[in-house]
């Protein structure tokens, strides 16, 4: 029996601390992981801007999608 992907998790953690900020799963799509990432970083955005110290934020590689 063939497996296919159907779900995919996402998440925005802060770096130092751990701390998962904002999490989303979503359909496996081809664009749901861009897609995701940005509404998730929206929802985080005013945190971050108001943090006065520096923040350093991760994501898997299928960031690196030129559109994202």
């Amino acid at each position: 029996m063939e497996t296919k992907l159907s779900f995919l998790a996402h998440y925005v953690a802060d770096t130092p601390s751990g701390v998962i900020l904002a999490a989303e799963a979503t359909l496996a799509t081809g664009k749901a992981e861009t897609e995701a990432g940005r509404r998730l970083l929206e929802q985080v955005q005013g945190r971050l801007l108001s943090s006065k110290s520096r923040r350093e934020l991760v994501a898997d590689g299928g960031y690196s999608d030129k559109s994202f």
